[in-house]
């Protein structure tokens, strides 16, 4: 087959053997992208192809072939899903959907695939909530120093408005003795 030319469009059998055989392969359900794992997922695409077009008595099928078709797989039940969910949404009346089970097997298999956490992805995710933790006191800190600072300024507002206060009760009696001073003076001079 040249390739400008389309191949025919693979059937529900078809398309259900492809899920089953990438499902099956761990190279292919992994998330990571490093050189080996690429080598890894070249080699599960090449043995799929071959295991593909050995149960399949359609037209034999390439590996980029195949390839397409999964992310065509994977685009349309992630679409599938979220008309559903907005479908659900609107509560304007039931929707219907009318079942897919290619699109409910390739929908399963995503969110197993998004479920499962790689261990240096624990790690990363534990070392995101050490830091988080770490900058959670940092600030609870910087925030129990500010307002002891806060504190000691409003202390010596008070101990300076006591001290004000106080000379005002000194000043009103001597203003009260020096009333009497001048009454006493005025009555004398009567």
């Amino acid at each position: 087959m040249n390739s400008t030319s389309k191949a025919a469009p693979m059937n529900k059998y078809e398309a259900m053997q492809l899920v089953r055989l990438v499902a099956a392969s761990a190279a292919l359900t992994t998330k990571k992208t490093n050189a080996t794992n690429n080598k890894r997922k070249e080699e599960a695409w090449r043995t799929i192809t071959a295991e593909f077009n050995a149960k399949t008595s359609g037209i034999p099928r390439s590996s980029s072939q195949l390839r397409l078709k999964w992310e065509n797989l994977k685009k349309n039940a992630r679409k599938r899903s979220a008309r559903i969910r907005s479908g659900l949404k609107t509560g304007g009346g039931k929707v219907y959907f009318p079942p897919d089970e290619v699109l409910d097997k390739v929908t399963s298999l995503l969110r197993s695939i998004q479920h499962t956490t790689p261990q240096h992805s624990i790690k990363r995710i534990e070392r995101l909530e050490e830091e988080k933790c770490k900058a959670r006191i940092l600030r609870d800190n910087a925030l129990a120093d500010y307002l002891n600072a806060k504190k000691r300024k409003i202390d010596q507002e008070n101990v300076e408005k006591e001290i004000v206060l106080a000379k005002l009760k000194v000043e009103l009696e001597n203003a009260k003795l020096e009333n009497l001073k001048l009454r006493r003076d005025l009555n004398l001079s009567e």
